[in-house]
């Protein structure tokens, strides 16, 4: 879900997304973790409401356009992932500590599933989490100044 956010919005493309951050020099990317997602937007002073603004845009209005590559692209990334015995490890680690919770879940299993999911149940699944998740917002404003 995380990674089709930046895949065009209902007002803009992804290229146009990727242009217009470019063409204002703003930094926006987001991370993801099992159970949290965080944005970071660095820009200039007087770029910060553009930056903010499309950042609103992404969030509100994704289309989570190109799913299925998305999805084929996810299944490549988690089978090279399952080459890897720190992988593998690090799954089996989970499962023991997390058992019958979603951070226990592994990547084979969500591989397995992968095919089970469609572009409705993720857009529902989008919705109803920006419905039911607490929002944290933190500014930081940093000023700097060349002095001669």
């Amino acid at each position: 879900m995380v990674q089709m956010l930046f895949q065009g919005t209902k007002t803009r493309t992804s290229e146009a997304l990727v242009n217009e951050l470019d063409e204002n020099g703003i930094d926006l990317n987001v991370e993801k973790k099992s159970d949290y997602i965080r944005f970071k937007l660095v820009s200039l002073n007087e770029d910060i409401n553009l930056g903010l603004e499309i950042m609103q845009d992404i969030l509100e209005n994704s289309t989570f356009n190109g799913f299925e590559k998305e999805i084929n692209k996810i299944k490549g990334e988690f089978t090279a992932d399952l080459d890897s015995a720190k992988v593998k490890a690090q799954d089996e680690y989970y499962r023991t500590i997390f058992p019958n919770h979603p951070y226990g879940i592994g990547r084979q299993e969500m591989l397995e599933q992968l095919d089970s999911i469609t572009i409705d149940d993720l857009i529902s699944a989008y919705e109803e989490l920006k419905q039911e998740m607490q929002k944290n917002i933190a500014v930081f404003l940093f000023y700097w100044q060349e002095y001669q």
